[in-house]
């Protein structure tokens, strides 16, 4: 493997989906891949699985990615034995390979097969309530975070609270998130967009955003709507659907809790809201993109006190509050603090988009991003 600065670095990302999935980890990944790829000294390909029986090889916005073919999945992780092959063929032209955490077949595969090439991780959560599994892969996360030679975090939180990451402090390199806060700017069509979402769903409005499993918390969202005059908007599919909306109706909120699929553009819905609402409960929730984006929308935000990077983010009492988890009474407080105080809540707003704009933008977060795995290719 050569190390010559003069030709451009091959670098693999290796995760379980990639765009058009929507979730927290394909963001970043697709973020680091058309960050990096043609910049300054990198070409940048993606291996993830179709979960299809189907395999292809596809370019989205530029970068080349290879999709295996699955036929199953268990504990939502993809079952595949295409992936395999692929990833040898890969991982051979590649300088550096980046695996994205959790991914079993990822991290097994660069372990068998990719054992000369520089690996690096992007830790993106403790496993939380998957004991069982996670104990079983214990070992392979171990062997892998032993041998790379950076492991990515998005926070200090994150690290200092992570049991897995104790041993590894040494290479581990803080890169915190970001986003392209323009691309957040409300136009005259995002305008009346949202103005449509108002007239649907009422005002005030509160929205949050995520898959409808345990960690989002959206139980206890639900319970605080009890003592809100307000609306809110719930934007996500997932297990827990017919449970949430079985609750709502118990509860006497079903009138003004609203769950709708899935979004292919979230802008207008940011837009129309009062308040960007975070209730997660665990760990699993390790920064919270959706609050990045409606802070740069300069939206205030209710989030939770998890040891995690969501606190750091928006910060209580300048962006926004920050109540216990699994806390509805706290969630009712500190919504009804903000729309009750319009002055307040505007204030919010405008110091979030402030925030998202110096600290954690898109730009930013490559560069760090680049420096960092070339420091680890080259040293």
């Amino acid at each position: 493997m050569s190390s010559s600065l003069s030709r451009k670095s091959q670098l693999l990302q290796v995760n379980k989906a990639y765009f058009p999935h929507l979730g927290g980890v394909e963001s970043i990944v697709g973020q680091v891949a058309e960050g990096l790829n043609g910049r300054n000294r990198f070409t940048v390909e993606v291996l993830a699985c179709s979960y299809a029986w189907n395999s292809c090889e596809e370019s989205v916005n530029g970068v080349t990615v290879e999709r295996a073919a699955t036929f199953g999945q268990l504990l939502r992780m993809p079952l595949s034995v295409d992936f395999f092959p692929r990833f040898r063929r890969l991982a051979v032209k590649a300088d550096i390979i980046l695996l994205h955490h959790p991914f079993p077949l990822g991290f097994a595969a660069a372990r068998l097969m990719a054992r000369d090439r520089p690996l690096l991780v992007w830790y993106h959560s403790d496993i939380v309530r998957q004991r069982i599994s996670a104990a079983v892969a214990a070992p392979l996360w171990k062997s892998v975070l032993c041998a790379a030679r950076r492991i990515f975090v998005s926070s200090r939180r994150l690290l200092a609270s992570s049991p897995v990451l104790r041993p590894f402090v040494q290479k581990c390199a803080v890169v915190p998130f970001g986003v392209d806060f323009r691309r957040f700017d409300s136009t005259p069509s995002v305008a009346r967009a949202a103005a449509a979402i108002r007239a649907r769903y009422g005002r005030p409005l509160l929205l949050t955003v995520g898959r409808l499993v345990y960690y989002k918390g959206f139980e206890f969202l639900i319970g605080a709507m009890r003592g809100l005059n307000a609306s809110l908007l719930i934007v996500g599919t997932g297990p827990l659907e017919r449970k949430l909306i079985g609750l709502a109706g118990r509860l006497g909120v079903a009138g003004r809790v609203h769950i709708i699929p899935p979004a292919a553009d979230l802008l207008p819905y940011y837009h129309a809201c009062d308040i960007f609402i975070l209730p997660s409960i665990a760990s699993s929730e390790a920064f919270g993109l959706v609050q990045m984006e409606a802070m740069a929308c300069g939206k205030p935000v209710v989030n939770t006190s998890l040891p995690t990077a969501v606190p750091e983010v928006s910060v209580h009492g300048e962006t926004g509050l920050t109540v216990p988890p699994a806390d509805s009474d706290s969630l009712a407080e500190a919504i009804e603090k903000l729309l009750s105080d319009d002055r307040l809540r505007l204030r919010f707003g405008a110091n979030a988009r402030a925030r998202i704009e110096k600290q954690y933008c898109i730009d930013r977060f490559v560069s760090e991003v680049e420096r960092e795995i070339l420091a680890a290719l080259y040293s």
